[in-house]
């Protein structure tokens, strides 16, 4: 070190650690951890009047009912893991174009949606059809995918279609004893946008319809827990006539346990004659085309990617003008003789490359 003091060297490694501190180095980063997925329960709303439990064990519901054909899939999903559940049973019901339920009638002076199926200007009783509704099983993706039409709407409802979910607890026999079997899980109901419903009473059969509209937002049974919105795609972006496709989450909790299903001794397994369907106007389409693809779709919850770990690189160097580390060096034969007014300048510098 020859002439080089104590106090001098004790001052430039100061002066080297203010440096090292200077450097911003990146915090190290968690492990990485599978971030869990979380479902939220699909709200329970009512069943309505209107459910029968003799209905079908089909995927086709139409019956040759006027209206835009409809493919709706289901998704079910368990509230607690959020994976698909294969092999339950989803159950659907809703009017037709013009507000009528089938199973339902007997007078022209019935409330909407009552006797007469409905307000929709038939004066014949629909007691015995059972149009526009049915029963699927989902399958290994846990989806339900129906043929139907476009709901329309009677007086003081929003269009809406009910939903429910029932799980079977004996998987080892026919369907009609695995739906005999099972218990309701999920009640609830799906709706559409105003937007959408514009588009659709512009449609024939839909402009037959004489009752007035309810807005979304002026249902009282959506306002008492809003839900998610039926999100609607047209088969045709030029006419909505030619089909809609669409596709829903229904997140329910295995364990519940609302009033049992119907008996398998009531549960029909074939469609009704075809006397039976209501008559539609000839203007409208009554059966789906085939470009409406019943697509699988893949459950829509969302799952936050695991963050990656971050490895730092950088490192805490000194400036090139920093005396080499070898005691090999030159300074040995040629010892440097810092004065105060150097060693004062040279502290400045690193204070200032800190901030």
């Amino acid at each position: 070190m020859g002439t080089m003091t104590l106090p001098i060297v004790a001052l430039s490694v100061l002066a080297l650690l203010a440096l090292v501190q200077c450097q911003p180095l990146s915090a190290p980063a968690p492990a990485p951890t599978a971030t869990p997925t979380s479902c939220v329960l699909t709200p329970e709303l009512t069943e309505g009047p209107y459910w029968l439990e003799d209905k079908l064990l089909r995927a086709n519901i139409t019956e040759g009912q006027a209206g835009i054909p409809f493919n709706l899939s289901i998704v079910v999903l368990d509230v607690t893991t959020c994976l698909p559940i294969p092999n339950v049973f989803v159950d659907i019901w809703h009017c037709n174009a013009t507000g009528f339920y089938s199973g339902f009638g007997g007078s022209t002076t019935s409330s909407p949606g009552m006797g007469g199926g409905g307000p929709g200007g038939s004066s014949s009783s629909t007691n015995n059809q059972t149009f526009l509704r049915g029963i699927t099983q989902t399958d290994a993706n846990g989806v339900a995918t129906f043929a139907t039409i476009q709901p329309g709407w009677y007086a003081g409802r929003t269009p809406h279609i009910h939903v429910k979910v029932h799980i079977p607890t004996n998987t080892s026999t026919s369907v009609p004893a695995e739906y005999a079997s099972s218990h309701t899980v999920h009640t609830g109901q799906l709706f559409f946008t105003d937007a959408h419903m514009a588009l659709v009473s512009a449609v024939a059969p839909y402009t037959n319809d004489t009752n007035a509209y309810v807005a979304l937002t002026s249902d009282g049974i959506y306002n008492s827990s809003p839900v998610e919105l039926l999100n609607m795609t047209q088969v045709s972006a030029t006419n909505i006539a030619a089909g809609l496709v669409a596709t829903i989450n229904a997140i329910v909790d295995t364990t519940a346990n609302r009033p049992p299903t119907s008996s398998a001794s009531n549960v029909a397994t074939t469609s009704p004659s075809s006397t039976s369907a209501t008559t539609a106007p000839s203007t409208s389409a009554t059966t789906a085309p085939s470009t409406v693809a019943a697509a699988t779709p893949t459950p829509t919850v969302a799952q936050s990617a695991p963050v990656s770990a971050v490895t730092s690189t950088s490192s805490a160097q000194a400036p090139g003008s920093a005396v080499p580390a070898s005691s090999g060096s030159a300074m040995g034969a040629h010892p440097i003789d810092l004065t105060s007014a150097t060693l004062l300048a040279l502290v400045s510098f690193f204070a200032i490359a800190c901030f």
